[in-house]
């Protein structure tokens, strides 16, 4: 019983940090490497692959060391192979059921 009353105290915690965390990021404009990756739900490596490449904007601090991301420029990259839904909006459901089988 104790023990289940742990974990769920450990669930609690978890969430609350990650609420905590949203919060943070929301209210910020600017992020470091770390923030970015949590922004975007993404790795550390493939975002420095990013930079690495030139395919994502960023700022370096004034030693070089360090990165910087706007918010804006994430939400850019994060979106910027938009998909229309054209064909679902225009084909009736069955039809496309039809031609997606296997």
């Amino acid at each position: 019983m104790e023990n289940l009353e742990n974990n769920e105290s450990v669930n609690i915690i978890e969430q609350l940090e990650r609420i905590r965390t949203a919060t943070i990021l929301a209210s910020k404009t600017v992020y470091n490497t770390a923030e970015a990756c949590e922004y975007m739900g993404i790795k550390k490596t493939f975002l420095y692959e990013l930079v690495r490449a030139h395919k994502i904007n960023h700022f370096r601090s004034k030693g070089g060391k360090l990165l910087y991301f706007k918010r804006k420029d994430l939400d850019d990259w994060m979106l910027y192979n938009s998909v229309p839904a054209c064909y679902a909006a225009t084909t009736p459901a069955r039809v496309r059921a039809k031609s997606f089988a296997y």
